[in-house]
């Protein structure tokens, strides 16, 4: 097992490794601890001038279960996303400054300025831009890793490189099977059983099959894999930008251990699967009791109407982009405007479904999110019953889905049912 690095050993490793030291005067250095998630070590390394670097160490176990062991070579996906990310996606991810093999880390940029999207959205905030260039990143993401832009031979191999079986698995688990039976990791509000129970439906199964074997089959392009708005960080009051600035990025994406050769669409599905929870919670925070969850009457909807847009935004932001960047050059000239037009309508339509899957996975499945968990008791079911009946509404309509507005047009049409007893 790797030794895991500390507050104290981590400023002495950056000193004996002059292509990190560089960044930093290591003499006035200090580091913390910031890590939340469940399969890293993440530390924020800074000098007394402010100037700083992130160290991120794979751990051997998950964070929250020690006796649950994974693998730590999921740091060699993390530290391949984050190069290819740094090499095609211009400016939305940290600076990669290294990966260290032996002792399972890399090293990135200091984004401490930046604020974590979630713990933004839960604030309450609004990012004109961010779901934008959210999409920008998927685009750019995809077309540099794929047969688009790059020879057959070339993705064959880069796809080869990133198999990452033991996450991939984790991914298939939690978010194509549990939640449909009955299983250890499933954890929900007694007031949302209803909706739970009845996901254990064969016809919705089949539903969730077509996306899993769509995730296990589809090696099209290189994924984020796990790209949730607790991946993502947003400019925040230490680094703003003017409002009509649509060239300076407005999100970093960061956390690439889940990366492999993947649908483009399940990286665009989680996302939406996360806006949805966002959603859930401001309704929640709105209403007076379940029966004015969506009731407009007396309330301010200026925030949840902007919630609701960003599906239509981060689709805009990433058909724009991929569109120019396969106008400028593709790689095969067999791929017709026509078969372009066909590929990014089928991806539409399997995010739709992915966003369905990761919205139940997040709502009754393994690692739960502060979306809903720091609700009150009471207005978590409502926002739980809201996630869970859109979240069957995108699953069981995800092949008709023509638009980005049909993702939202599913998910309005069901937030006045959603209070129902399905019992």
């Amino acid at each position: 097992m790797t030794e895991l690095l500390n507050n104290e050993t981590v400023v002495d490793y950056i000193a004996q490794h002059p292509e990190f030291a560089k960044h930093i005067d290591v003499a006035t250095a200090k580091a913390k601890e910031i890590g939340d998630g469940n399969l890293n070590l993440v530390f924020l390394v800074k000098d007394a001038d402010g100037r700083g670097l992130v160290v991120k160490q794979t751990l051997p176990y998950v964070r929250s279960d020690h006796s649950w062991k994974v693998t730590e070579d999921s740091i060699f996906a993390e530290a391949r996303g984050l190069e290819a990310a740094d090499k095609y996606t211009n400016g939305l991810s940290p600076k990669f400054y290294g990966l260290d093999r032996d002792r399972r880390l890399v090293v990135i940029e200091d984004l401490s300025d930046w604020a974590q999207w979630r713990e933004a959205l839960d604030e309450g905030s609004v990012n004109p831009g961010a779901a934008r260039d959210v999409g920008r990143f998927v685009a750019r993401l995809a077309y540099g890793t794929s047969y688009f832009s790059r020879e057959p031979q070339d993705v064959q191999k880069a796809a080869a490189e990133s198999i990452n079986p033991e996450l991939e698995q984790i991914t298939e688990d939690l978010i194509f099977e549990e939640p449909y039976y009955e299983h250890e990791h499933n954890g929900w509000e007694p007031g949302a059983t209803d909706l739970v129970l009845a996901l254990r439906d064969e016809e919705l199964r089949t539903q969730v099959a077509k996306l899993k074997y769509e995730f296990l089959t589809n090696g099209e392009a290189l994924l984020h894999g796990d790209l949730h708005s607790s991946s993502l960080f947003v400019r925040s009051e230490k680094n703003p930008v003017a409002d009509d600035d649509t060239e300076s990025p407005r999100i970093k994406a960061y956390d690439f251990e889940f990366g492999f050769y993947g649908p483009v669409a399940f990286d665009l599905g989680i996302l939406w699967g996360n806006f949805l929870l966002a959603q859930a919670r401001e309704l929640a925070l709105l209403a007076d009791g379940p029966e004015t969850i969506g009731v407009r009457e007396g309330k301010d909807f200026a925030r949840f109407d902007w919630l609701i847009s960003l599906y239509e935004e981060a689709w805009d932001g990433f058909e724009t982009e991929f569109r120019r960047l396969v106008g400028e050059h593709k790689a095969d000239k067999i791929f017709t405007d026509a078969f372009v037009d066909g590929w990014i309508a089928r991806t539409l339509r399997f995010a739709a479904g992915y966003a369905g899957a990761e919205g139940i996975r997040r709502t009754i499945g393994w690692a739960h999110l502060p979306d809903l968990e720091t609700l009150g008791p009471d207005r978590k079911v409502w926002a739980s019953r809201v996630v869970l009946t859109a979240s069957r509404a995108l699953l069981e309509r995800f092949e008709e889905v023509g638009s980005a507005a049909d993702v939202r047009r599913i998910v309005e049409e069901s937030i006045p049912t959603s209070q129902r007893s399905q019992a």
